[in-house]
């Protein structure tokens, strides 16, 4: 398969699997499909369906004033009301605490 190639969704997948493993085919299927693999040099160790889609991210556009104001020197951030320090900084005990 390739990057262009349509593939099927999760929902068709698993309908599939459903199938075979109602049919007790699957144990069948996998054995075949791994001495395949075997004899042309190649091994499966098991998996998951994982699924992504890649999207372009809007570029951070901040005007003249605002970059100027930006501290480039933060050592850590609030994230979800937990301090987190950027890497490579040390927090002291006094920036640890929420204000």
């Amino acid at each position: 398969m390739g990057l262009g190639d349509r593939f099927p969704n999760h929902t068709t997948v698993w309908l599939l699997r459903e199938a075979l493993v109602t049919a007790r085919a699957m144990e069948g299927l996998f054995a075949h499909f791994g001495a395949d693999l075997k004899e042309r040099g190649c091994f499966a160790l098991g998996g998951q369906i994982i699924g992504a889609s890649i999207v372009e991210a809007p570029r951070q556009r901040l005007p003249q004033e605002e970059k100027r104001q930006k501290d480039t020197q933060a050592r850590w951030t609030v994230k979800r009301g937990r301090v987190e320090a950027k890497q490579g900084s040390a927090l002291d005990s006094a920036e640890t605490r929420l204000v």
